[in-house]
């Protein structure tokens, strides 16, 4: 299914909301999403607030993907692993970079430290690297199934497996809190939930629909994130209130804002080959932002200026990166694109052929 414009203008917008969060609470506002705002200045708790309009923008990457569907190919894996491959490579020259020119010029590499990163660079979806990113890659390789799931039902019985799911991770995971079904939303069991619930808008939220209840939609959204805004004020000022785990990305509450908003975008249909053109950086924005850059390089800037200048260096600062990151990944894909192409010229169609190999052996069998 082809995508139009707004779809990937909401992974733009999504992609500045990640940023905005990770340069506020990794640098520059560090107190926001603890409890330690009772004697802080106002931009910290402002920032808090926002954090209810921002927080929504991993949930919502994961239902485009559910809404167009994830097309899993070895040409689709070899695309993701080969950015991933060069933004490790990235990650490795800018740690040497910094700690050569701001820590000291007479460090060493240890075996130890030289193994992790050629294992970083060969196996980049591994374990305890970006949880985005190993979630992400488990999605992809079960879409498959979660279609043919799909496919089989009919919109009852859908109805019925998201209310199954999300009692499943709202009860089980958020309000019993004991970390066996899905503790943070961290993980893939909440990524099928929202792939689920992706898919579902595509095939029952009709276009009509989501025209005619636009801006209903978007009261949603803004009510919604102002009451999540509030309570994680109030949770920071110290005031208990009762399971209330709001940086959880299964909070129904955050799930409600991102369906809200979700829909809202993508009431807007157009097509521009601009927003297309930023969009496709996605995963390199991202993967700049995790693997890269270090937070130390903003840290200067914290709480430096006066409440009011300090938002507008925050917001100032995560423009700037991701006008860099894209003209970065761009570049990157210069090396990439050539790559891709050698491998499904040359490659993949051996790879096909041992699939149906195999696929004939199984039938055999």
């Amino acid at each position: 299914m082809k995508r139009d414009s707004n779809a990937e203008l909401l992974r733009i917008i999504c992609i500045i909301f990640i940023l905005l969060h990770h340069f506020c609470v990794h640098a520059l506002f560090p107190e926001v999403g603890k409890e330690k705002l009772a004697d802080t200045e106002w931009d910290s708790q402002l920032m808090t607030f926002l954090h209810g309009f921002l927080y929504i923008g991993v949930n919502c990457f994961v239902m485009i993907s559910g809404y167009y569907g994830i097309k899993t190919t070895m040409s689709r894996f070899v695309r993701l692993y080969l950015t991933y491959f060069f933004y490790s490579a990235l990650a490795l020259l800018y740690t040497i970079g910094y700690t050569y020119f701001f820590v000291s010029p007479d460090f060493e590499f240890d075996a130890k430290e030289l193994g992790n990163a050629f294992v970083s660079f060969v196996f980049p979806f591994r374990l305890g690297g970006i949880w985005f990113m190993t979630c992400y890659i488990a999605l992809f390789l079960i879409a498959p199934l979660l279609h043919m799931l799909i496919e089989c039902i009919n919109k009852k019985e859908y109805i019925w497996l998201l209310i199954i799911l999300t009692f499943v991770n709202v009860y089980f995971g958020y309000f019993t809190i004991s970390g066996v079904v899905n503790y943070t939303g961290y993980n893939i069991v909440h990524f099928v939930w929202l792939y689920f619930i992706g898919n579902f808008l595509k095939e029952y939220m009709t276009e009509d629909f989501r025209l005619r209840n636009r801006w209903k939609f978007f009261a949603g959204y803004f009510v919604g994130a102002c009451l999540w805004g509030t309570l994680a004020w109030l949770k920071g000022k110290g005031i208990d209130v009762p399971t209330w785990r709001t940086f959880c990305y299964h909070n129904p509450l955050l799930v409600i804002n991102t369906v809200c908003f979700f829909l809202f975008i993508m009431s807007f249909r157009f097509q521009s080959r601009f927003v297309n053109f930023l969009a496709s950086s996605t995963l390199g924005v991202f993967l700049l932002n995790e693997k890269v850059v270090g937070y130390q390089i903003l840290q200067p800037f914290s709480h430096v200026f006066s409440p009011m200048v300090n938002v507008a260096v925050w917001l100032g600062l995560a423009i700037a990166f991701y006008v860099v990151a894209v003209l970065l990944d761009k570049f990157l894909h210069l090396i990439i694109n050539p790559l891709l192409r050698c491998y499904n010229k040359r490659l993949d169609p051996k790879w096909q052929k041992l699939v149906k190999k195999v696929e004939k052996r199984i039938e055999k069998g």
